[in-house]
């Protein structure tokens, strides 16, 4: 990469960054006026910009080393400062864990949410299966998503304001061809951790006719 690239896009990011500065300080004031809904709002864009910014610097190291990927999983989907994974439990049953999952947006032509987490849960199912192991096609899979959110750092948040569809879309073409509400069962649930906010997504074979509700819960529906 030539110097004069290399330091216009540094001065881009740091304007970036900047821009996120500016940002943090509108929230401040916002709820300085007790503008506590105003200031949500603008919470939310802070943490869909750092997504777009986190994916800019990944970019821009591997420009800086020269390096040229061969797909955009291995060039983003990748996490310097958290332990993801993909590991078999037991037969039948897989594990990921992943960063926590960022929110939805309803602006989805100027920023594509959850772009991180669909090529993060791509490159670990492509890092699985380079290893030997093989990802079998489910019939009818149970995903669950299990969230841990850390109150002190973060707020409890609303199922339908986090974007678990990347997650879901990458793993198609591997653990199921389709993903239609009639191939596969999808819960979610949360938990308070003291440490850390962070993802759990298991995914389960449930069998040719597993079933599609808890027993005990579908015992209370009939």
């Amino acid at each position: 990469m030539e110097k004069d690239t290399m330091i216009k896009a540094l001065i881009q990011y740091e304007m970036d960054v900047l821009d996120q500065r500016d940002r943090i300080v509108k929230m401040r004031y916002q709820v300085d006026k007790g503008n506590l809904e105003a200031a949500v709002r603008a919470a939310r864009e802070f943490a869909m910009s750092n997504e777009e910014i986190y994916l800019k610097l990944k970019s821009l190291i591997y420009l800086m080393q020269d390096k040229r990927p061969d797909n955009m999983a291995e060039r983003i989907g990748t996490t310097e400062s958290f332990p993801s994974e993909l590991r078999m439990l037991s037969p039948g049953v897989w594990k990921f864990t992943l960063p926590p999952l960022f929110s939805v947006s309803a602006k989805r032509k100027i920023y594509s949410e959850g772009k991180h987490i669909y090529y993060l849960v791509l490159n670990l199912l492509m890092q699985y299966e380079n290893k030997g192991e093989r990802i079998p096609q489910i019939d009818h899979p149970l995903v669950l998503f299990r969230h841990h959110i850390c109150t002190d750092t973060a707020m409890p948040f609303d199922y339908d304001n986090i974007d678990s569809k990347r997650a879901i879309d990458a793993m198609q073409g591997y653990f199921f061809d389709n993903d239609s509400a009639l191939d596969f069962d999808l819960h979610h649930t949360a938990v308070a951790d003291p440490e850390e906010s962070y993802c759990e997504i298991y995914v389960i074979d449930q069998g040719e006719t597993g079933p599609a509700i808890n027993p005990k819960i579908e015992e209370r529906l009939n």
